[in-house]
């Protein structure tokens, strides 16, 4: 049983109140005699009122009193703004209850107030909405559903109107005037009509919907429509080719010219958007020499400022001022190429013209040279689509002295360099070297190329010669390989998917074909040189029959074949039997086929990749058979362990006799440096496995000294570079002897290179690695 802690007094005890009079008040005082600090808070219900309604017919100040101790009182002042919520219309006298309670005393006191209600007792209008937060996007429609409910006991004239919108989005406009019969409830909708995103701006509107009636007071329900974002910003360009100079001239061109392009960019989505803007070159290496001419520019005009005497030596002042300005007129003038203005902001529906200026210095001899420049467009919203937010457009630079003079005053040059260039090309490539073999001796060199050659170079040192074409077909060539041990026979494959051999001592031709159209893309000849693998961009690994002395001419049929799933790049044999090959390719896919038993076993630990990410190459050491090198066109070299995945027990020749451990491979080692991470197009192993060299599209050829267990030497965490050309680098192949590596590479432009570098000699056991850089 509670015991009694407070008490409660009213100032009336008895209200009148008109509903169209000003809103009465009583003040209810608080005693607490309880032993402790409390706060209090109140509470007013009418006799057969709305439970569920919201208390808005009445206002208590304070909602809830500060606390006070044992003794003190509080007063609350009530003020009373509208007949309590009864179900229908009400006249005369009711009881009001007056509820005080206290949280920390757990405990309440109620009083009761009669309240005399004067005049109609008319009671406004309830508005109901099922659905109070509307999203929609632009062009579109949305209605907004509202329920009137008529509480009183005769019928009445309701008027409804919407704010919030903009009038132009109310197709029925923004009011609806209603007659409720007493006690009934009505349903209405406004329909909004959202017009075009440039005219609908993004964001959220608060609607406010009010009921008005005569003789009570206006009620009100709000609600919220969110306009969601939509539409697009367009960067365009009418013109999007210029020339410089803008007028070429027939004898001499200026040696300054400026170009303009006129570009506009247009918002017609339904927000303020911010467009930046920037240009660039297409070729790299133009953007690179633009920046370089800016950057010289800069210095020039710093080292051109003078600082002028004082005025106590009128001469020297005048002397000083005469060098500075010499000086700025020999600054050297700024390139251009800029987009003005650089950021915009843009309104929805709005559009902005961008100038693009393109100044540079003419040069004074060769073609017009086509240059293209691309413009991209950015936006501060990722939300909204920026459409052709690149454009490329097309610049047309002429040199000073037109192209037909230089012609006509240069014939005589041009047809040398015409004999001269005909005199290289018969003598060499003219296309992508696709492979590069040294022989085992070292003496030669074995090239194979797009420009559908293969040819034997002699090797003297760093110098190569010779250059013989050993075949010339009607399709390129994809891979050439030596027969190991002896090097009595060359195996070539083709872009059509046919293998080529050819004994050179017997003067024999073989053919291998059995899938045309299918291309070769690597070739693996076991030491015991009775078979030979060939890999295919079907994914298909194929093994032939090549036993000296009983190859035939042509084969069709292969011995068996192993289905990849992916295609294939490169392949090499690992493990001292050479029963297992290293397959890579698409999908940046590393797998191990066991030859004997056909089982594939991936390399978990490599990452995978998308349809346009490969593994380009692999590579082994002759002395270390479980080494191999791994490169992909994410710029990627990873040096592997494959000891732990081949069969465990042992046979006669030292490798296991069973299927795949399933042992994941070991990842020694791996990085993306030394190319720029651009694609690495081929790697080779010295026969040790203590120097790895490589060549990728950043026209690097990198030399990658190892230690004894495979790894980069400390030294040489960032490789040394070999060599450094304009062109891609397509093909490597490393031969060491007792005090030189010898390094060949080919390019994209059909240039085939040997390099050579002094290593010391040692007296290091098998499979050690010396520890200083060659």
């Amino acid at each position: 049983m509670l015991t009694e802690s407070l008490t409660t007094t009213l100032s009336t005890e008895v209200l009148t109140y008109h509903p169209e009079g000003p809103p009465v008040s009583f003040e209810v005082t608080v005693h607490n005699i309880s032993r402790t600090f409390a706060s209090f808070q109140l509470e007013l219900s009418a006799a057969g009122a709305d439970a569920q309604a919201a208390p808005t017919w009445y206002r208590v100040a304070p909602e809830v009193s500060s606390k006070i101790p044992a003794g003190a009182r509080t007063r609350f002042q009530v003020d009373l703004l509208a007949i309590p919520p009864v179900p229908s219309g009400f006249t005369g006298t009711m009881n009001l209850n007056v509820r005080v309670f206290s949280l920390e005393l757990r405990n309440e006191d109620r009083r009761v107030l009669r309240l005399v209600i004067e005049g109609s007792s008319r009671l406004p209008p309830r508005l109901v909405m099922p659905n109070r937060n509307f999203q929609t996007y632009p062009s579109s429609t949305v209605e907004i559903p509202l329920q009137v409910q008529n509480l009183n006991r005769q019928a009445v004239d309701v008027t409804l109107a919407l704010q919030g919108l903009p009038l132009a989005w109310l197709p029925d406009g923004a009011e609806k005037q209603l007659h409720l019969p007493a006690g009934k409830e009505v349903d209405v909708q406004f329909v909004c009509q959202l017009p075009q995103p440039a005219m609908a701006a993004k964001g959220s509107y608060n609607l406010l919907i009010e009921a008005t009636q005569a003789q009570t007071m206006a009620v009100q329900t709000e609600a919220t429509l969110t306009v969601l974002p939509q539409g697009h910003v367009v960067l365009s360009c009418d013109r999007p080719q210029a020339t410089l100079p803008p007028e070429p001239r027939r004898w001499r061109n200026p040696a300054v010219a400026i170009a303009t392009y006129d570009l506009q960019v247009s918002n017609q989505s339904n927000g303020n958007q911010q467009v930046q803007t920037t240009v660039a070159y297409e070729d790299r290496r133009e953007q690179q020499r633009l920046e370089a001419a800016m950057a010289a520019a800069d210095a020039g005009a710093a080292a051109a400022e003078a600082v002028i005497p004082s005025p106590a030596d009128p001469l020297a002042a005048e002397g000083a001022a005469l060098a500075a300005i010499d000086d700025l007129a020999a600054t050297p003038w700024r390139p251009q190429l800029m987009v003005a203005p650089a950021d915009r902001p843009l309104e929805p529906g709005g559009m902005a013209p961008l100038t693009l200026t393109v100044g540079r210095r003419l040069p004074w001899l060769g073609w017009p040279r086509r240059q293209r420049l691309e413009v991209q467009g950015a936006l501060g919203d990722p939300t909204v689509e920026f459409r052709q937010a690149q454009q490329t457009l097309e610049l047309e630079v002429f040199p000073i002295i037109p192209f037909w003079l230089q012609i006509f005053s240069s014939v005589t040059g041009v047809l040398l360099v015409l004999l001269l260039w005909w005199l290289y090309a018969n003598q060499g490539h003219r296309g992508t070297i696709n492979s590069l073999r040294f022989s085992g001796q070292g003496e030669e060199l074995l090239s194979a190329s797009d420009d559908q050659s293969l040819r034997r170079w002699r090797v003297d040192n760093r110098e190569i010669t010779g250059r013989r074409q050993l075949i010339r077909t009607d399709k390129a060539v994809r891979v050439a390989q030596y027969r190991p041990v002896d090097n009595n026979q060359l195996w070539a494959g083709f872009e059509n998917g046919d293998i080529q051999g050819w004994d050179l001592l017997l003067n024999r031709e073989y053919t291998l074909s059995f899938n045309k159209d299918d291309r070769i893309f690597d070739l693996a000849l076991p030491y015991q040189g009775k078979s030979l693998l060939s890999g295919h961009g079907s994914g298909l690994v194929l093994e032939w029959d090549i036993t000296p002395g009983q190859t035939p001419l042509t084969q069709s049929q292969p011995q068996r074949g192993f289905e990849l799933g992916f295609a294939i790049q490169s392949m090499a044999l690992v493990g001292s039997g050479q029963r297992h090959l290293a397959v890579a390719g698409r999908f940046n896919r590393l797998v191990l086929l066991d030859l004997e038993a056909g089982v594939i076993q991936p390399f978990s630990n490599y990452p995978s990749g998308d349809g346009n990410e490969y593994i380009l190459d692999v590579a082994t050491a002759a002395d270390k058979p479980d080494l191999l090198v791994a490169a992909d066109n994410q710029g990627r070299m990873s040096v592997w362990d494959v000891s732990n995945c081949l069969p465990a027990a042992k046979g006669i020749n030292g490798e296991g006799t069973g299927t795949l451990s399933g042992q994941p491979c070991e990842l020694i080692d791996d990085w993306l440096t030394g190319h720029g991470g651009l694609p690495v197009r081929s790697v080779a192993l010295s026969a040790d496995g203590c120097y790895l060299v490589s060549g990728g599209d950043d026209g690097r050829v990198m030399l990658w000294p190892l230690n004894s267990k495979g790894r980069r030497r400390s030294d040489a965490q960032e490789g040394q570079r070999l060599r450094n050309v304009r062109r891609p680098v397509t093909a490597v192949d490393v031969l060491q002897t007792p005090r030189r590596l010898l390094v060949a590479y080919g390019l994209e432009n059909g240039w085939v290179k040997v390099r050579s570098r002094a290593i010391r000699a040692t007296n290091l056991p098998p499979g050690e690695c010396s520890t200083s850089s060659p």
